[in-house]
């Protein structure tokens, strides 16, 4: 069962924007595309850095410790293509963006 816990404003994450919080004792972070929200694991799968301290190009994010990239579209890896960020279900009503800190999971 999921369990959506409210994590922001709708109006608060434009999109190309990478926004940090703690939901449900989780370190998340937002961003919005133009496919929509996506909600990940504020960690990099290679050493547990912030994610939010990388820098973010169109949906290219790169880790700022080893330079690491992620397609944020998907979570996929781009450099390695092993690595995949880990995800949360989101969605967005009324306004508000929900995150369900229970539904961690690696993307295939």
């Amino acid at each position: 069962m999921m369990a959506f816990l409210p994590a922001a404003k709708a109006d608060d994450l434009w999109q190309g924007e990478l926004l940090s919080l703690n939901i449900g004792g989780v370190s998340v972070f937002l961003t919005r595309l133009p496919e929509g929200v996506r909600a990940y694991k504020n960690a990099c799968p290679h050493q547990g850095v912030p994610l939010t301290d990388g820098w973010l190009h169109d949906c290219l994010l790169t880790c700022s410790a080893h330079q690491w990239e992620f397609n944020l579209s998907n979570g996929q890896g781009m450099n390695p293509e092993s690595a995949r960020l880990t995800t949360y279900a989101v969605k967005e009503e009324g306004g508000v963006i929900y995150i369900d800190p229970e539904s961690e999971r690696n993307i295939p």
